[in-house]
């Protein structure tokens, strides 16, 4: 059975990469090249806080997570290479977008060497905590058919790698979403010449929950060399 998933991911993986490559259209050259060939931006970070529990229905595990998260922009951001595109910048506004009632997480601006194209969100779910570090994560990303697809895939499992990897079945199952995610954006277009946003390389959206055990290793790690 494992070995028939494995196959099946494979060939999701490969058909989507392939479709990847040969529909894309839409933005002028010169705004292409300056996407895919630009410079890395050097972030500059607004980090947002929870003003003292000024905000509404703060929980005792909303104020551990963002202690926890505190480095998490350049914790990710060391995972990439001087000369890769993506980064993350944090952003100062705590108070997570896409809810009736206030909700509060850790939101950070994704670059794509010199060009915002995207926004993350992370925060604590329900019983968060130390034996428990469960959070969600939500993730936005504009001109995704310009950008080439092991680029997305990387920088989403990477992202993935510190959320939600706390077994191998988490894991799988991030995998899963992102490759049906980035499919299904590719069908639409292929499909609906009519869709709006065809021109600007359309977007991709996918949440997932997970363990944040790995991301706290490494935090704990670092701090210890940093001692």
């Amino acid at each position: 059975m494992y070995e028939v998933l494995i196959l099946l991911v494979l060939v999701n993986l490969g058909f989507t990469s392939y479709i990847w490559r040969t529909v894309r259209r839409g933005p002028k050259r010169k705004f292409l090249g300056k996407l895919l060939n630009g410079k890395p931006i050097t972030p500059n970070h607004t980090p947002s806080s929870l003003r003292n529990g000024i905000e509404q229905r703060i929980t005792d595990g909303d104020r551990r997570f963002f202690s926890d998260f505190e480095m998490f922009a350049d914790a990710l951001n060391h995972r990439f290479e001087p000369n890769e595109p993506w980064r993350l910048q944090e952003r100062p506004n705590a108070e997570l977008t896409g809810r009736e009632e206030p909700e509060y997480g850790r939101r950070y601006e994704i670059f794509y060497n010199e060009y915002s194209v995207g926004n993350l969100q992370i925060f604590a779910t329900h019983h968060y905590g130390p034996a428990d570090p469960q959070v969600g994560t939500e993730i936005e990303l504009q001109y995704a058919r310009l950008l080439p697809f092991g680029e997305i895939n990387r920088f989403i499992s990477a992202i993935a790698n510190f959320t939600a990897s706390g077994n191998a079945e988490e894991a799988q199952r991030v995998k899963n979403t992102i490759h049906e995610t980035m499919l299904d954006e590719l069908w639409q277009h292929e499909f609906d010449p009519d869709l709006d946003s065809r021109n600007s390389g359309g977007s991709i959206e996918l949440r997932f929950d997970g363990s944040a055990a790995a991301f706290l290793r490494t935090s704990t790690n670092r701090k210890a060399r940093s001692i």
